[in-house]
Formats: C-alpha cells, sequence, structure tokens
C-alpha cells in the first residue's frame, strides 16, 4: 500500500516521501495520484512538463513540473530513495 509523509512537495526540504513502492515506475503512478488528489484532473488542471532525479544528501528526489490552466508553472519533489534502492 502506498503511504505518503512528509511536506508540502514545494522544495526539497518539504519533498513528498513516497513510502510502499518497489521500483520508479511504481513510483511515478503514486506520484501522478498524488498530484491528481492536490491538483485534480490531468490534461484540464494542470500537465506534466518536465522530470528529473536528483541527488541530494544521500536521498533520491524526482522533481516534477507541472503548467497549470493560466500558465504558471509549478515544482513538486518527491523523495523516491525507497523505490530506487528496492530496484
Amino acid at each position: 500500500m502506498v503511504m505518503y509523509r512528509g511536506g508540502s512537495g514545494e522544495s526539497v526540504a518539504e519533498a513528498v516521501l513516497i513510502h510502499g513502492v518497489r521500483n520508479s515506475v511504481l513510483a511515478e503512478e503514486a506520484e501522478h495520484e498524488w498530484l491528481v488528489k492536490r491538483l485534480g484532473v490531468p490534461e484540464r488542471h494542470w500537465r506534466i512538463r518536465g522530470h528529473s532525479l536528483l541527488d541530494e544528501g544521500g536521498r533520491r528526489y524526482e522533481k516534477t513540473i507541472v503548467a497549470l490552466p493560466d500558465g504558471t508553472r509549478k515544482a513538486f519533489f518527491f523523495d523516491v530513495t525507497e523505490a530506487v534502492e528496492s530496484q
């Protein structure tokens, strides 16, 4: 079962910790689910515009950039260390 812990996802310090996934594919699905719960319907309320993987302080983070309907771009950070180390 996927569980989300941590903060708002608006920075590495406030990253959303994805717990209970065992590979990067499942981690990406969990990120998408979290974004749907927070932002609404994909392609209507937001669109993914980019991904990158970051290493910081011995942890792995997925940075996801989304575009909102008003053109604003927003970055969200997910701690995917558990999923990456489980592979």
